[in-house]
Formats: structure tokens, sequence, C-alpha cells
């Protein structure tokens, strides 16, 4: 479903995930999920939506850029989820798994113009 949808970076996810929004403010990369997100661009505070890259919490979703090769899922669960994923899921969490190894030899190529 990732490759019919053509999901091949976050900011691919607002096109397929209704009521969220993903986007660049000054070279951040923010995501909202039902108009709750992240509001201060400091780099001090941490995020209201809480992103996981294989159970991994990852504090800023710039370190997203290189996640998006050999995907087997990615979640969007809206609305507060803290009692399973911590105070910075009050607007939400994005969960991004990757594919686990094979064993014949793969590859994969792809040219971005």
């Amino acid at each position: 479903q990732l490759t019919v949808r053509q999901i091949a970076h976050i900011m691919d996810l607002q096109v397929s995930a209704p009521n969220v929004e993903v986007g660049n403010f000054n070279g951040t990369q923010f995501v909202t999920i039902r108009g709750i997100g992240f509001s201060t661009f400091t780099h001090v505070a941490d995020p209201t939506i809480a992103v996981h890259v294989d159970g991994v919490y990852q504090p800023r979703v710039g370190s997203l850029l290189g996640a998006y090769e050999d995907l087997a899922s990615v979640e969007v669960l809206r609305g507060p989820q803290g009692t399973l994923y911590g105070r910075g899921a009050t607007g939400g969490t994005v969960n991004v798994n990757t594919a686990a190894p094979s064993d014949t030899f793969e590859g994969e190529a792809s040219v971005m113009v």
C-alpha cells in the first residue's frame, strides 16, 4: 500500500492520512494531527506529536529524513496517546516500522530529479 499510495517521505503522509499535516518551517519539519502539533521551532521544546521508528522515540521529525527506505508499515494514531507512548504524544503518534531482513539478496534503487 505504501508503494501504491506513493508514500516515499514523511511529507507524503498528509496526502493519505486525513487530518495529518506535514510541513517545513525555517528548515524544520513539523507534524500536526487534528490541528495539534509542534508550535515552537527553537529546538528546545518537545514536540506534541510522538514519532517512533521501530519502537524507538525520535525527538525531532527531521530525524526521519533517512527512515523511509525499506518500509514495512506506517501508522498514524490520532488523539492523546500518553498512556502508551509517554508525555510527548499529546496530539497523537506516528509509528514507522522498517522491513525485517530477508534470506535472499535484494536491492532497490531510485532517482529523484
